[in-house]
């Protein structure tokens, strides 16, 4: 049940109205979902939790725009929803799909670790070797166990650099 919000009126009828707002800023970040295999209609029910929690806490007199405080509050929503999925997002790096066997059926890394007479290897060595100094020492600090945060703290970098050379390197393994 939506709370009311006397400011905005009847919720039902003006939140069928704000749909349009959901499905643009769904749009805008459907390419970011689609690396996790997110559907259309997963992104806008994410973004709908987002225009429900505006129009819940919405407060006309603090001198924002409706249209303003509910985009801002959707991309929250969307933006926290990908993070969460981020955070999974090494548990399933055995699903990546890293080649094509002559029959065009595609390998995953985990395949390829189960086999025990598979002719494919993945040597992590030789694209770690390939990085620079300062990005091989982040990148195995990552595999050792390390937090993206604790490993800024003490490279004195943004959680952010450090998510960016963890994922360049995880591409470059990839392709």
């Amino acid at each position: 049940m939506v709370v009311q919000n006397a400011a905005l009126g009847d919720a039902e009828l003006f939140l069928d109205e704000q749909r349009r707002l959901v499905y643009y800023m769904a749009n805008r970040y459907r390419a970011s979902f689609e690396r996790y295999n997110c559907d259309f209609s997963e992104i806008v029910s994410i973004g709908n939790v987002g225009l429900v929690k505006a129009y819940q806490h919405f407060d006309g007199s603090k001198g924002v725009k409706w249209s303003t405080y509910a985009a801002k509050c959707i991309e929250m929503e969307l933006l926290g929803a990908l993070r969460s999925l981020g955070r999974k997002k090494w548990n399933y790096t055995l699903e990546l799909d890293i080649a094509t066997d002559e029959d065009g059926k595609k390998l995953r890394l985990l395949d390829v670790l189960q086999s025990e007479d598979s002719t494919w290897s993945v040597d992590w060595s030789d694209a770690i070797e390939r990085l620079g100094k300062r990005d091989r020492w982040i990148v195995q600090m990552r595999i050792s166990g390390y937090s993206q945060k604790e490993i800024a703290k003490r490279l004195e970098m943004s959680q952010t650099q450090i998510s960016r050379i963890i994922r360049r390197f995880k591409e470059s393994v990839v392709s």
